[in-house]
């Protein structure tokens, strides 16, 4: 969930880093996020953050560790694996719906 406070903490907090998730897809485009924060180009911050937004959005409704183990896997990062023990899979219909907001994500990478 490092994306989605990342502008109001850093910004208005004074923080001078952030955690991410849904930066293991797009490492770049997270990188970009923080230096436009550094930079104090807040509006394009804000642009880049709107990027991250669909995965965030899935990973608070779903459960933010399997939907990261999941939508690297279906981006085409890298084979995850089952997932670990005590948390469950997503079903088809989840996956389903996963993948394109994985992929769009990952393709912000070039």
């Amino acid at each position: 969930m490092g994306e989605r406070p990342a502008i109001v903490h850093l910004r208005d907090f004074g923080l001078n880093g952030m955690t991410t998730g849904s930066g293991c897809i797009a490492p770049r485009r997270c990188n970009e996020l923080l230096k436009a924060c550094d930079d104090g180009r807040w509006q394009e911050a804000e642009a880049i953050r709107a990027d991250f937004m669909p995965l965030e959005d899935v990973r608070d409704a779903w459960g933010p560790a399997r939907v990261l183990h999941h939508a690297t896997e279906l981006a085409e990062i890298a084979p995850t694996g089952p997932i670990p023990p005590y948390v469950s899979p997503l079903d088809a219909q989840k996956l389903d719906k996963l993948r394109p907001i994985a992929r769009a994500l990952r393709e912000l990478e070039g």
